[in-house]
């Protein structure tokens, strides 16, 4: 058996709208974020779900924590 995990980081998806988890403030705290990530554009559902195929696919690996974050976890700022 596999067991991976995906670590996303804000990106905004319909369930946590409906739920009220993304409203205004939070778009305006994951946007302020962007100067802090590697990449400086907002993650989207197709980041993850690029990550979750590789996941799929990669039959050979298991027990992985896969952060898709656009480089926040880093601890990196761009100028």
């Amino acid at each position: 058996m596999r067991v991976n995990c995906l670590r996303p980081g804000s990106i905004l998806i319909e369930i946590n709208q409906r739920a009220g988890i993304f409203d205004a403030v939070a778009r305006q705290r994951a946007s302020s974020l962007l100067s802090e990530q590697a990449l400086d554009f907002e993650g989207t559902t197709r980041y993850a779900a690029e990550a979750v195929a590789y996941l799929i696919r990669a039959e050979w690996t298991t027990g992985e924590i896969l952060v898709v974050d656009g480089g926040l976890g880093l601890g990196t700022i761009h100028a």
